[in-house]
């Protein structure tokens, strides 16, 4: 059985690991320095950090059990929470939405942007935006496919390691 749980503070230990796990997955071939690999994964996953997202009214997190079992997470942000200002007028984020590695290619990166999506819609919003690395072709096919399109990019900082985010769309 496939669950959706908004999640709070009693969760942030998970949130760490998962977060951990899935970043790492996601960027480990590509940081030159593994300085900033491991500096970034203290800095912007220590439980002070996840503890400070979490309590922001802006912004909610979702873990995606799978028979009980952690296969993901999202993370949704609105309002000044969002980590680009400007994108669209009445845009909901999806900062993070990540699938842990051994749970990939089936089907859960889709339930999770379903959810955002109708997440998004349910709250009125009129489009849902998102960061993709530049060089990340699987996550940017699977964003073309559920309808997001490139309307700009930024800079993403893992360490002192500068890498170009694409910033894609979708309207609702």
């Amino acid at each position: 059985m496939t669950q959706i749980v908004k999640i709070g503070l009693e969760s942030v230990e998970a949130l760490r690991e998962i977060s951990c796990e899935t970043y790492y997955d996601t960027f480990k071939e590509s940081i030159v320095n593994p300085q900033d690999m491991e500096d970034f994964l203290r800095e912007a996953y220590s439980i002070e950090t996840l503890s400070q997202e979490l309590n922001n009214p802006e912004s909610d997190f979702f873990f995606l059990y799978q028979d009980n079992r952690l296969v993901g997470y999202l993370k949704l942000n609105v309002g000044q929470a969002q980590t680009e200002q400007g994108v669209a007028e009445n845009t909901l984020e999806i900062q993070r939405i990540y699938v842990r590695p051994s749970e990939k290619r089936q089907g859960f990166g889709t339930v999770l942007m379903d959810f955002a999506m109708q997440y998004a819609k349910e709250s009125g919003y009129d489009s849902v935006w998102l960061g993709v690395w530049e060089h990340n072709d699987a996550a940017q096919a699977f964003y073309k496919g559920h309808g997001f399109v490139r309307v700009g990019e930024h800079v993403y900082w893992t360490g002192n390691q500068a890498d170009t985010d694409h910033i894609l769309l979708k309207r609702i």
